[in-house]
């Protein structure tokens, strides 16, 4: 008896899609499908590439084009007569991204880091755009199948990448429309955890900017908005072991709020939580040894009163504590925000008499 071929990459997905792309009935896989698409936009981002990308909702299609280094279109040298393109848009592989960089920045949660070739097979249409290297080239897909091999479209001064993309009906049943204030927010999310990073969306016959130049900051303050802020926010870098961290805090009369980060996507529970919570406490205990606010605040689950923060850890592996990914179990990120914020906001303290007194009081509450 002869043993049954093992299935494609374009058949294993097709097969079960929820593997790879989550729900295919409620929307959120059709729109885990973009996030992919944009997350090789970031990776080549943080790699002195893209600083622009635009998503383009016309009716069931998503286009998102680029102005970074274009995805690579050079011979690949497992499979002669194919090119790195090809290869990208049909098989995983095992760089981490589309650009042969490694490891991939994820930026959704769930069952993330997929691929194109994820994207192509799960849509009815596929179309790849690359300029890069002074030439143009395209290639098309439908259903994950080639229609056609790479084809060099002439000269051109530009680079980047464009993708168009249709879920498949077959797959994404009911096919529900694009939600176009999910995808603005979570863009001006992506816009603020990458300064250097303008988004564009183009979608119900109007054209959004996201662009945050002051990174997190911005966000806490449009959360902040409607309240007055006591004093300056406080805008903590800072890495350790690896785990790089970026914190803001501002002081108001509002309610408290958080935002919480892991590598690019929304985790608000966790140990860069608990974390923050330390460097809060370590943070006052320097600059008030014997406050009852330090003691308090050593032991608290709650932000002190009128505190909007936003902290985000960028870390390789991270390990949760659900299946869901709602909450990050990993020791280090933990100590490398309580570090940060130790450090910098007692400085800051110390420096600030004022906000020492805010920050005090507040904590007392």
């Amino acid at each position: 008896m002869t043993a049954a071929s093992p299935p494609s990459v374009r058949e294993a997905v097709r097969l079960r899609p929820g593997m790879y792309i989550g729900d295919t009935t409620d929307g959120s896989g059709q729109h885990h499908m973009l996030w992919e698409v944009i997350a090789n936009v970031i990776d080549d981002h943080l790699r002195s590439g893209a600083t622009r990308a635009t998503v383009t909702l016309e009716g069931p299609a998503c286009t998102v084009e680029d102005d970074g280094r274009g995805i690579p279109v050079d011979p690949d040298p497992e499979a002669p007569g194919r090119s790195l393109l090809e290869r990208v848009m049909t098989e995983h592989h095992t760089t981490g991204t589309a650009f042969g960089d490694s490891p991939h920045v994820h930026v959704a949660p769930g069952l993330f880091g997929v691929g194109l070739c994820v994207v192509a097979a799960l849509s009815s249409t596929c179309e790849v755009e690359v300029a890069r290297g002074g030439r143009r080239w395209h290639v098309a897909y439908r259903r994950g199948e080639a229609l056609g091999p790479l084809r060099d479209l002439g000269p051109t001064t530009a680079t980047g990448t464009r993708l168009r993309f249709e879920p498949d009906a077959e797959i994404f049943a009911p096919r529900l429309p694009w939600d176009v204030a999910a995808i603005a927010a979570r863009l001006t999310e992506l816009a603020a955890l990458n300064p250097g990073m303008i988004f564009e969306l183009v979608a119900d016959g109007a054209r959004r900017t996201m662009c945050s130049p002051r990174g997190l900051l911005d966000l806490v303050l449009a959360d902040a908005a409607g309240a007055e802020i006591a004093g300056e926010p406080v805008q903590l870098r800072g890495s350790l072991d690896d785990v790089d961290v970026e914190v803001v805090l501002a002081w108001t009369d509002g309610p408290a709020r958080l935002r919480g980060f892991v590598s690019q996507f929304a985790a608000t529970q966790g140990t860069h939580v608990a974390g923050l919570m330390r460097g809060l406490a370590d943070a006052v205990q320097q600059v008030a040894p014997g406050d009852v606010s330090a003691t308090r605040l050593a032991g608290a689950d709650a932000l002190p009163r009128g505190l909007v923060a936003a902290v985000h850890v960028a870390l390789y592996h991270p390990r949760w504590g659900e299946p869901t990914k709602d909450r990050l179990d990993s020791p280090e990120a933990g100590q490398a925000v309580a570090a940060v914020v130790g450090a910098g906001l007692a400085e800051r303290l110390r420096a600030d008499p004022a906000l020492r007194e805010i920050v005090l009081a507040a904590s007392r509450a």
